[in-house]
């Protein structure tokens, strides 16, 4: 009988804490819901002339405020005020810096100091399936001839670092790069 009552403490504790932290607008036709989330990966790999592999850095991006603008303007076609291109420029552009030096934040809109651009090709994409399957796609692009140190990246809607919009953002540990080494980046974007 003693085991009997603790389980049902039990249970109707667990009961009770669930309910507490379940949403309490659930159902309700004012709220927009959804689980869908902006996510990315950044994976940097220098390499040497030879093709040894002299640097490796891979972490999660910052979604930047801009982005966020413009994400709201492609969807809806109305202009946002943060976001400065068309709805027609696609963030397929990668940049790189030698600024970096603290933690991107939302509010970024620029790396620090800008030190090239490169359009980047697309991986095949992944379609949304189910619940469990996110919509994914995977921007790469090599930098040749970088000779410079290398520790910050985004990815932009353009080739300009000043007249584009910013979609994500990341600082890292240095990259020191060679005329001789090339930098390949690879950006893996997912959606769900």
């Amino acid at each position: 009988q003693l085991l009997v009552a603790i389980t049902a403490v039990v249970v109707a504790s667990a009961f009770s804490i669930a309910w507490a932290l379940s949403d309490s607008e659930i159902g309700t036709a004012s709220t927009m819901k959804s689980t869908a989330g902006l996510v990315g990966h950044l994976t940097l790999t220098a390499t040497d002339e030879d093709g040894k592999v002299i640097a490796y850095r891979q972490m999660d991006n910052v979604v930047v405020n801009d982005g966020d603008d413009c994400i709201l303007e492609y969807i809806t076609g109305v202009s946002a005020a943060g976001c400065a291109a068309s709805a027609a420029d696609n963030f397929r552009y990668v940049h790189i810096g030698t600024g970096g030096g603290g933690s991107p934040a939302e509010t970024d809109t620029s790396i620090s100091s800008w030190h090239a651009a490169s359009n980047t090709s697309l991986g095949s994409p992944t379609a949304a399936s189910g619940t469990t399957t996110a919509a994914a796609v995977t921007l790469s692009t090599t930098f040749q001839n970088v000779s410079a140190s290398i520790n910050e990246a985004e990815i932009r809607n353009g080739a300009s670092s000043s007249t584009t919009d910013v979609l994500a953002i990341q600082e890292f540990t240095a990259i020191p790069l060679t005329s001789s080494d090339s930098l390949t980046v690879q950006w893996d974007i997912q959606l769900g």
